[in-house]
């Protein structure tokens, strides 16, 4: 699914369902959450400004299409999650540079959550003794997943 708008609850029960119909095989887990998360995103978009919200949206997408990549993803699969952490950019630029409130900090830390390296489990590389991680990679991953922890978001 490579639609980008967010839909309501019944917009996203009814792409479930034509996800369900659609195919012969059940849905995969990650191409539900993907959906769901375009309904998630239309509902805390309420309390955001318009750039808090775009980002948002560009980091449930990203999420969402990494999370439907598999364990041999194809280059079009890959191609799509690139062009989308790079709208993920694009619109954190939309960002006030002097950060105004917690949704900022949590904002930011979920760009950076999008550019940190992970396993192929989606967990941030530097959170346990076996990750071979420099002591950067190690302090930014426990500084992200603080502040992702702090917000209730887990991306795995």
């Amino acid at each position: 699914m490579t639609e980008s708008s967010v839909l309501t609850i019944k917009q996203a029960a009814a792409a479930i369902v034509g996800i369900i119909n659609a195919s012969p095989r059940s849905p995969r887990q990650a191409e539900i959450e993907a959906i769901i998360a375009r309904a998630a995103v239309s509902a805390t978009m309420v309390s955001l400004s318009h750039a808090q919200a775009r980002v948002l949206e560009a980091v449930h997408e990203l999420v969402a299409a990494e999370g439907a990549l598999g364990e041999d993803p194809d280059d079009d699969a890959m191609d799509a999650c690139g062009a989308l952490r790079d709208r993920v950019d694009e619109t954190a630029k939309g960002l006030p540079a002097q950060r105004s409130s917690i949704v900022d900090i949590i904002l930011r830390a979920q760009v950076a959550w999008c550019h940190a390296d992970r396993d192929p489990q989606g967990r941030l590389i530097g959170l346990s003794d076996d990750d071979d991680a420099s002591d950067d990679q190690a302090t930014a991953a426990q500084l992200i997943r603080a502040v992702l922890q702090f917000a209730g978001i887990d991306f795995h």
